[in-house]
């Protein structure tokens, strides 16, 4: 078998198609060069679990063996002689052969093997850009957003962090369109304030300089479902100011729903929005913002994660937990429920703490 080099999926960072303009060759000169790989399919789903930090419950990462229906709680620990993988893994990506996960309160980043989840490599960033949230991957290098306001290239041929750049306060989620770096800075430590200082970094990464644009208030998620266009939540202030899905445009932003996760199979937008204290709705949409269909059948107690399978156009929800006082249990298990690419609900299972990303692995068989 074939393990798939650049997996698609959404929600811990949310891997954008790029274009790489890469010159071609004719089939005809490449006849008989390559072996067929196969068909493409999908063998596991990988949940990244942050844990507890203050209440010293451990992240890790839940592994959905679909060929089997096996469950297996920490596949990180497992498949590394119970090596704990750190304070509050906050995402992961599969990208050029590794499996990338940015573990935040531990300041590191794991490299790992895709198929075995075992460890090639650990990177550890130094100040002053600290603390490792989201990631993002062009065809080359690994972008990852840190914390402390800047951006690192992790070059993916030796695995090593080799630049940063400043951006705005408290970035979160990032994608790559166009040739340019999209970063949502989130300002996320200022919400007493009101995020004054939130924005979009832009960063053009032939020439490796930055500009802001404004795109609304306290923006997280980013997602380029086909290399050019450009898609951020930016969550509002949790009260009269709404979470809101917008289209990036130039530099300006339109709204196109309101929503508080999102994702794609490259050709629509799965928009959950989960308001507090209101009931969640579930829409797909195309990329002008007019909703085609209903999601999913029936959705989860407390939305925490939201991710589409590019191969099968399978749908995962994660969940949080819901105790008699109607408040989500934060310190218990969550739990992904998968939908078939219709929105039927197929299955169901348990998760690690804090569960806050779904992706997808895909092999040639």
């Amino acid at each position: 078998m074939y393990f798939k080099k650049l997996s698609n999926f959404f929600l811990c960072a949310a891997l954008a198609a790029t274009s790489l303009g890469l010159a071609s060759c004719s089939d005809d000169d490449n006849k008989g060069d390559e072996p067929d790989p196969g068909t493409e399919v999908t063998s596991a789903i990988y949940v990244v679990n942050n844990g507890v930090q203050t209440g010293n419950v451990p992240g890790g990462i839940t592994v959905y063996d679909l060929n089997t229906g096996k469950i297996t709680d920490d596949g990180f620990a497992a498949a590394n002689a119970n090596l704990n993988i750190g304070d509050t893994p906050q995402s992961a990506i599969i990208a050029g052969g590794y499996m990338y996960v940015a573990v935040s309160e531990s300041n590191l980043i794991w490299v790992l093997d895709p198929t075995t989840l075992q460890v090639v490599k650990s990177i550890v960033p130094e100040a002053p850009a600290t603390t490792p949230r989201e990631l993002a991957y062009d065809g080359r290098n690994v972008y990852v957003s840190f914390f402390s306001g800047h951006v690192g290239v992790i070059d993916g041929s030796t695995n090593t962090l080799t630049r940063t750049i400043t951006v705005g306060p408290n970035p979160e989620g990032l994608a790559v369109a166009g040739g340019k770096l999209y970063v949502a800075n989130s300002d996320g430590l200022n919400w007493e304030g009101n995020y004054s200082n939130c924005s979009m970094s832009v960063i053009d990464l032939s020439a490796f300089t930055e500009s802001k644009i404004n795109v609304g208030l306290n923006p997280t998620k980013v997602l380029s479902p086909d290399g050019k266009k450009v898609f951020v939540i930016c969550m509002g202030n949790y009260g009269d100011i709404p979470a809101t899905v917008k289209a990036v445009e130039g530099t300006t932003a339109r709204d196109i729903c309101p929503g508080t996760l999102m994702a794609s199979d490259g050709n629509s937008l799965y928009v959950i929005d989960s308001p507090i204290g209101g009931s969640a709705t579930y829409g797909v949409y195309d990329f002008n913002g007019r909703r085609l269909r209903d999601m999913v059948d029936k959705g989860v107690e407390s939305p925490a994660g939201l991710a589409v399978d590019s191969v099968s156009g399978d749908i995962v929800v994660l969940s949080y937990q819901m105790g008699s006082g109607g408040w989500a249990l934060y310190s218990d298990p969550c739990y992904a429920q998968v939908y078939n690419a219709d929105g039927s609900s197929r299955t169901k299972f348990t998760t690690g703490v804090g569960s806050t990303c779904a992706i997808f692995a895909h092999i040639y068989q």
